[in-house]
């Protein structure tokens, strides 16, 4: 009978096993959506209510070469000078992984050192990074012409040689700075919002931890994605906690029109706003 059927209607038998694929397919392909949604990436580090803390390869890297090159082209600044120690370990390397991770540092000196982090083509490169969620053989943005090619060379050599120090670092420093933030934010948003007459957004706020970030400490972009310099003996402890809460009021929808307010207010007093307000 089962013989009979499938030569009496071949055309109908074979639709609906093509239909039974294509639907198994999709299921497939969904259900593997839906994972992919789900399970964290490797930079992930630890969340609390109102804030995302990550340790991201490519994050660290990029900073990692900007603070060696900057110290090489004597343009370190800040409140104080990023030392970078690791240099020393280049007369220790040889052959290629020498050759390449020099042409890395030759790139950023000239092309990537000199700019502020707050240039379009650094913020801009810093979110495209972001964008490869610690995926370490993705390839690289080229936001910078050339800097793909220096950090694909670097990051293979970064991996073996600094990033397990570093991102050890990075999560030692998450880990005590994310149990004060579970205590303490809830009370901080409340205050800051109130203050600033602000609306705390629904979404959580991405907080980077960076073996090396800049002199003061850590910085933050217009939109609120803070990148912390981890290692920096000053952000350490209770001071960790003050870093963020402080960052993160740099972020438009947080601080507002308060600069502009502050501005006003000393101009109408005949004062200049301090430097380091």
């Amino acid at each position: 009978m089962t013989v009979m059927a499938n030569q009496r209607y071949p055309l109908q038998v074979g639709s609906l096993r093509r239909v039974f694929i294509l639907t198994v397919a999709i299921a497939v392909a969904v259900a593997a959506a839906v994972i992919a949604q789900q399970t964290p990436s490797p930079a992930h580090v630890a969340t609390t209510e109102h804030f995302v803390l990550h340790s991201d390869p490519w994050i660290n890297l990029h900073h990692f070469l900007y603070q060696w090159t900057r110290l090489d082209a004597g343009l370190s600044g800040g409140r104080k000078p990023v030392l970078v120690p690791e240099r020393s370990a280049l007369g220790e390397m040889t052959g290629d992984a020498r050759a390449d991770w020099q042409r890395a540092l030759t790139f950023y000196r000239a092309a990537v050192a000199p700019k502020s982090h707050w240039d379009l083509e650094m913020l801009r490169l810093k979110r495209d990074l972001l964008n490869l969620s610690g995926d370490v053989t993705a390839p690289s943005p080229d936001r910078i012409k050339g800097v793909a090619q220096a950090l694909n060379i670097a990051m293979p050599i970064y991996r073996d040689k600094w990033w397990p120090h570093h991102d050890r670092a990075n999560r030692e420093w998450i880990e005590s700075v994310g149990s004060r933030l579970r205590r303490h934010e809830k009370g901080f948003v409340d205050l800051t919002t109130r203050l600033h007459g602000a609306t705390w957004p629904m979404d959580r706020w991405r907080v980077d931890a960076s073996a090396y970030a800049n002199g003061i400490a850590g910085y933050t972009t217009r939109e609120g994605h803070v990148v912390v310099y981890s290692t920096d003996p000053g952000v350490q402890d209770l001071y960790a906690l003050e870093i963020v809460f402080h960052e993160i009021q740099h972020a438009t929808v947080i601080e507002g029109s308060t600069p502009d307010a502050l501005a006003r207010a000393f101009k109408a007093a005949g004062v200049d706003v301090p430097a380091n307000l």
